[in-house]
This record gives C-alpha cells, sequence and structure tokens, in this order.
C-alpha cells in the first residue's frame, strides 16, 4: 500500500467557524499565541495575524485596558496593548526603590548625605503601600535632594491617536512623609512634553512644609492633567526633597508609590492636588530651571 496516497482526514478544529477559533485561542497564553500558534495551520495564522476580534478577547481577558473611545482597528496596536498594557498600569520604574537602587531616575540633586532607600519606616508611620508590596521608600537628607523620570509614551506603548484625540487624564501622584522629629520639605513637579521636549503643560505641587513633632504620617500628592491638547509624547516627574534643621543623616523627607497613569473610568475626576501655576518657559525641557 502507497501511504502517501492515503487522504488524511481534516482535524475537526480546522473546520470549525472562525468565530468558535478566535474564543478558543484566546485562552491560549499571550506569548505562544503570538509566537507559536500561527504555525499550526493557515486558519490560525491567519486570525492571529489579522483577527482583531481575537486580540480584543485577549486583552480583555488578561486585564489589558483599551482605550475606549478611540476605534483600533489593527492587529499590531491591540499587540502592543497586550503586550505593554501602557493605559492599565503606572508607567513609573522603580517606584518606591525596591529595586534596592536609584536604577531608572535620574538624579538632579543629591546633596546632604545623598538619597537612601529604607527598608522600614523610621521615624513615621508603617509604609502606605506596604498591602501591595511596596516595603521601601525613598529618603533625603539636610540639603536637596532630587530626582527625575522621563517616560516615553510611545516607547511604553501608548498610540499617538489616543494621545492625541482622546487625551485620556494623566494622574502624577505619589505619598511623601516627614519624620516626627524632625521638619522637612517635599515638592512634586511634573511636565507633559511634544516630541521635541518642549513644555506643554505643567503642574506644580509648590513646596510643602512640615514643622517639627507634627510629621510622620504619609499623605498622598496627587493632580490630574486633562484636556491636554495633542502632542504630548512624554512626561517628566520631579521630586524633592530635605530636611529643614540641617540635622546630619536622612531627616528629610520621604516617598513612595511614584506613579504615572492614565484614568478612562472618568474624565471628571477633580483634581486632589491644587494646580500652582508656574511659568512655562519656551525652548527645550529643561529639568534644573525648575528646581
Amino acid at each position: 500500500m502507497n501511504l502517501a496516497s492515503i487522504k488524511m482526514p481534516t482535524p475537526v478544529i480546522t473546520r470549525l467557524p472562525d468565530e468558535l477559533v478566535e474564543h478558543i485561542l484566546s485562552f491560549v497564553p499571550g506569548k505562544e499565541l503570538h509566537e507559536t500558534v500561527k504555525l499550526v495551520c493557515k486558519q490560525w495564522c491567519q486570525l492571529v495575524s489579522s483577527s482583531v476580534v481575537l486580540w480584543k478577547l485577549k486583552c480583555h481577558m488578561d486585564g489589558k485596558v483599551i482605550p475606549p473611545l478611540v476605534q483600533i482597528t489593527n492587529v499590531p496596536d491591540l499587540v502592543r496593548i497586550y503586550q505593554k498594557n501602557p493605559y492599565g498600569r503606572s508607567l513609573i520604574t522603580n517606584s518606591s526603590g525596591g529595586q534596592s537602587s536609584m536604577k531608572c531616575w535620574d538624579i538632579l540633586s543629591n546633596g546632604g548625605a545623598h538619597w537612601k532607600i529604607e527598608k522600614k519606616p523610621i521615624g513615621c508611620d508603617e509604609f502606605p503601600l506596604a498591602s501591595q508590596g511596596e516595603t521601601t521608600c525613598f529618603a533625603t537628607s539636610f540639603e536637596a535632594c532630587a530626582k527625575m523620570q522621563l517616560i516615553d509614551l510611545i516607547q511604553s506603548g501608548c498610540g499617538e491617536e489616543v494621545l492625541d484625540v482622546q487625551q485620556p487624564p494623566i494622574e502624577v501622584s505619589e505619598w511623601h512623609a516627614s519624620r516626627f522629629d524632625c521638619g522637612s520639605i517635599y515638592w512634586l513637579k511634573a511636565f507633559l512634553l511634544d516630541n521635541r521636549k518642549r513644555v506643554i503643560r505643567g503642574f506644580n505641587s509648590a513646596p510643602l512644609q512640615e514643622e517639627q513633632w507634627l510629621g510622620r504620617s504619609w499623605s498622598q500628592m496627587k493632580y490630574i492633567f486633562r484636556e491636554y491638547g495633542p502632542g504630548v509624547r512624554y512626561v517628566a516627574f520631579i521630586d524633592y526633597g530635605k530636611d529643614t534643621q540641617f540635622w546630619a543623616g536622612h531627616y528629610g523627607a520621604k516617598m513612595q508609590g511614584a506613579t504615572v497613569k492614565f484614568h478612562f473610568e472618568s474624565f471628571g475626576d477633580a483634581t486632589i492636588a491644587k494646580n500652582h501655576p508656574m511659568e512655562i518657559k519656551a525652548g527645550p525641557f529643561n529639568p534644573n530651571i525648575y528646581l
């Protein structure tokens, strides 16, 4: 018998309608779906490569946030959203010093005894985000300590149409505290920049001073940018702290949980921090101007 002449029956799954196959494939882990499944057969390859329905199902099942008001109709954009989830997470990296380093932060000022990462709350209440696994914080010293993180929104996975047309609200926030035994100053600033890193909008919390013996509790500084106009491509996040009594060591403001994220659930959120107007200087962004 010539085995080559025997016609093998078509597998049942390849005869299923696309809608059912899309549902089945949505249960496949994302990496295998993108890299391996398309090698199985022509139908699966076509679905993985071109089915918007499949990738929307996959994003929904795995908790990846798709912007609600902009119609995304191509698979590469949905795959990018699935892989990077830019609209469903904070875009800040190393938000509390959990990597035991200043990794991903640009140090603008490192005065006094320099920046320090504390692994337990010293002179203040328990960490506000301890229940979420954040068990460290940044601590400042007796001279100015300032750091910045510049977030490239496109590299983080955001789409230009979403940023320019929908302009979803952008939250910048951070928890901060003083020691009970020493006064301190905390300051948060944030800037929305265009593709040439020129300032479009800015927020300035103004310096918040805590007097000696009145501190120890954690507070969250939070501001939400809304209706900021087209062209935003970067977010610059800058925080600053020091003590007010020039004590050796790390008696200045502490920070935890730096956050930059989008808000899709409500476009009418009130700002929690007052927006103190600042002078927006023409030309490229220079963080040292605002220290």
